[in-house]
């Protein structure tokens, strides 16, 4: 019985020592694997990486202008009276020539000639503006002027995305900006963020090609 005894204590001291012995040697690993210096470099840099700002307005086209030059996708309103008190904004002035877009909502169902012009519109007057804003002042001020009564779709609510990102990665306001209602006054703080990928054995397994080519001349 006393040798039982003892041949399992030997056992079970053996089993913890092999266990110890294991993680002890993973965490090792991963202690000379991994760097645990802390360096800090501050730097003053003369030019700054400014994000790029896009905004997209959500109302495609002028209700107007497109009605003035596609007037057979628009038409007046079914019922001018019920449409006016759903939307008063249409109605401020004088509503004898007031038409909108034949979407099925409080008009005819010419939805797909509707969608296919105003695809059409953004083809033929795709313009590029070299455009670039200069200015020595920290804060800067974007104003809007949007209609209500402009909007081609009268049940949206009028609006502009905005999306702030890195100039070098195109975005969809539509899907990753914020929607900025009108009437409204919006104050945004950034910042800049950069992110370092190092090298194996690290899990992101970067390459710097660029450190990689002065060395190789």
């Amino acid at each position: 019985m006393c040798l039982t005894w003892k041949l399992f204590k030997l056992i079970v001291f053996s089993v913890c020592v092999a266990c110890f012995s294991w993680q002890s040697s993973i965490f090792f690993k991963l202690y000379f694997a991994y760097p645990t210096a802390t360096s800090i470099d501050l730097t003053f840099p003369s030019v700054l990486k400014f994000p790029a700002i896009t905004f997209c307005n959500n109302n495609p086209v002028k209700r107007e202008k497109f009605c003035a030059e596609y007037p057979y996708l628009c038409q007046k309103p079914n019922n001018l009276t019920n449409f006016c008190g759903n939307h008063p904004y249409f109605c401020k002035e004088n509503v004898s020539n007031l038409v909108i877009p034949k979407l099925e909502y409080y008009a005819s169902n010419s939805e797909a000639d509707v969608r296919k012009a105003i695809s059409q519109i953004y083809i033929h007057n795709i313009s590029q503006d070299d455009t670039i804003l200069k200015n020595d002042q920290d804060l800067y001020n974007f104003y809007t002027r949007i209609r209500e009564e402009e909007t081609v779709y009268p049940w949206t609510v009028s609006g502009i995305f905005l999306s702030i990102h890195s100039p070098f990665v195109p975005v969809n306001p539509f899907n990753d900006g914020a929607f900025l209602q009108i009437g409204h006054q919006y104050i945004i703080k950034i910042r800049m963020e950069e992110e370092h990928l190092l090298e194996s054995p690290y899990d992101t397994n970067c390459t710097d090609y660029e450190d990689l080519w002065n060395k190789n001349n």
